[in-house]
C-alpha cells in the first residue's frame, strides 16, 4: 500500500480545517456589506475586493481551486444571501463559509 495515498488526503482535511478556522483582519459585518451593497457605496468596491483576496488567498493556501466555475456575480450574490441571515457575522465568517460549500461541493465523497 501506497503510503501517500493514505497520509496526504489526510494532511489535505486537516490544512482545510485548520485553514478555514483561523481568525481575520480587515473584514465588515454582514450588515455593513448590505448597507454598503444597498447604497451601492464606493465602500463595496472594497469589501468585495477584500472577499474576493481572501477567496484566492484560501485558493492558494489550500492549493485547490475553490473558485473554479464560480463567477464573482455568483460569489457577490451568495453573500449576500448569507448576509441576510447572518448580519451580525463577518464577511471573514461567510467567506469560510462559502469556502466550505465549495469544497464540499468539489468533493465527490461527501
Amino acid at each position: 500500500m501506497n503510503w501517500r495515498r493514505v497520509v496526504l488526503p489526510l494532511l489535505s482535511m486537516l490544512v482545510a480545517q485548520t485553514a478555514l478556522a483561523v481568525g481575520t483582519r480587515g473584514s465588515v459585518t454582514c450588515d455593513q456589506w448590505l448597507a454598503d451593497r444597498k447604497a451601492n457605496a464606493w465602500e463595496i468596491t472594497a469589501d468585495q475586493f477584500w472577499l474576493l483576496g481572501y477567496l484566492s488567498g484560501l485558493a492558494v493556501g489550500l492549493d485547490e481551486d475553490i473558485l473554479n466555475g464560480a463567477t464573482t456575480d455568483a460569489v457577490f450574490s451568495w453573500m449576500d444571501s448569507y448576509c441576510v441571515t447572518h448580519a451580525a457575522k463577518g464577511v471573514g465568517d461567510a467567506a469560510n463559509a462559502y469556502a466550505r460549500e465549495l469544497i464540499d461541493a468539489g468533493d465527490p465523497k461527501k
